[in-house]
């Protein structure tokens, strides 16, 4: 009886407004809530979802109400994030954001489609965001292979030239590229980026960072396949590729085997050489020439 006359006072307040002890409140009592009131709190927290999942002791009490939840309760919730104004804002706020990972798991297909409409177009935007990355990672790791997920992993193939040298949109090139078999045409794309900007790349920190877990998840494989191919053709752009460095030309491997964040790269290569099938011998040839 003390339960449900706490829970009467707090949905004919602003949960928010009224005081952080309040969702506390709500924290605790939330697993001796009967259904009947439950439905009256959800509703609440509908009525007033952005403010209090945006909100640093708010959305407390909305991750509270989600553990115990039914399917149909959480999808009112879900529901709202058909405003996409809404959803980019809870993706790209700390206390949203944590909100938006733990409804994650509990989309169902037609929701799925939503999201999936409201995300398309600001993949760009939400990846180099750190909290909006983050999300995007967790979302391409828990839905990879949906049909409608395919369309969110195009936009981000359609912009590597911006993600890749992003500090946050990096990472979530990197996820994609690890996610595995449902991601390796994905994988086959990112490397043939890679080899037409190999040199930009391979320069640049964030870009470096990016092709050290191309050719980490293709020596993992420890297979002779399009792999290993892939590798070999990133391989032998490094060693043909003429730069002008000191009034000498040099090949870009042993200009990256100089860089700060480029040696990586060659040190993974020159450790796992054996993994190479064409261009091991030259590796270890053209490295042995510029040992000085």
């Amino acid at each position: 009886k003390e339960v449900e006359d706490i829970l009467d006072m707090l949905v004919t307040t602003d949960i928010r407004e009224t005081n952080p002890l309040s969702c506390k409140l709500v924290q605790s009592i939330i697993s001796k809530v009967s259904p009947a009131r439950l439905d009256l709190l959800v509703k609440h927290i509908s009525d007033q979802f952005l403010s209090l999942a945006t909100h640093s002791s708010g959305h407390l009490a909305v991750l509270a109400v989600l553990d115990v939840a039914s399917q149909d309760q959480r999808d009112s919730l879900i529901s709202q994030l058909e405003d996409k104004e809404l959803l980019l804002r809870l993706v790209m706020d700390k206390a949203g954001s944590a909100v938006m990972l733990k409804i994650l798991p509990h989309f169902h297909p037609t929701a799925l489609v939503s999201l999936v409409r409201n995300l398309q177009g600001s993949v760009v935007e939400i990846g180099c965001h750190p909290r909006g990355s983050f999300f995007l990672q967790k979302f391409f790791r828990d839905y990879i292979g949906n049909d409608m997920v395919d369309l969110l992993l195009e936009e981000v193939m359609e912009n590597l030239g911006i993600l890749a040298f992003n500090d946050t949109g990096n990472w979530m090139v990197q996820k994609v590229v690890k996610l595995g078999k449902p991601s390796q045409v994905h994988l086959r794309r990112v490397a043939c980026w890679l080899e037409k900007n190999l040199q930009a790349v391979l320069m640049n920190t964030h870009g470096a960072s990016l092709v050290r877990t191309v050719v980490l998840s293709q020596i993992m494989g420890r297979q002779v396949n399009c792999w290993s191919q892939i590798l070999d053709r990133l391989v032998m752009k490094m060693m043909t590729t003429m730069v002008k460095q000191d009034k000498q030309d040099l090949p870009l491997l042993i200009v990256v085997a100089e860089h700060h964040s480029g040696h990586n790269v060659v040190l993974e290569l020159a450790a796992n050489k054996e993994c190479l099938v064409d261009t091991k011998d030259s590796l270890v040839e053209m490295l042995n020439e510029h040992r000085s």
